[in-house]
């Protein structure tokens, strides 16, 4: 429900996109599970390099966000939602 969510936000406010489609959805998808990936995968070695103080666990968990809310962003405007 919220990657359908997502998907509509994203193609009709955020990015404006006519691009319709079943690869469109599927390079959604691959982007979404990506960025989902880089998430865990840069959380995980933030957490493996330092401590698990409360502090680190912040640091990783703010890192990891950071990373792939960027490469999200980057992948929908160029490469799902590119006019």
């Amino acid at each position: 429900m919220g990657a359908f969510f997502a998907y509509t936000v994203n193609k009709n406010f955020t990015f404006e996109s006519n691009r319709k489609g079943a690869f469109v959805v599927t390079k959604f998808v691959v982007i979404y599970l990506t960025s989902l990936i880089i998430n865990i995968k840069s959380n995980s070695l933030i957490l493996n390099l330092f401590d698990k103080s409360e502090l680190f666990i912040l640091i990783a968990f703010l890192i990891a966000t950071i990373l792939s809310a960027f490469f999200n962003f980057i992948g929908l405007k160029f490469v799902v939602f590119k006019e």
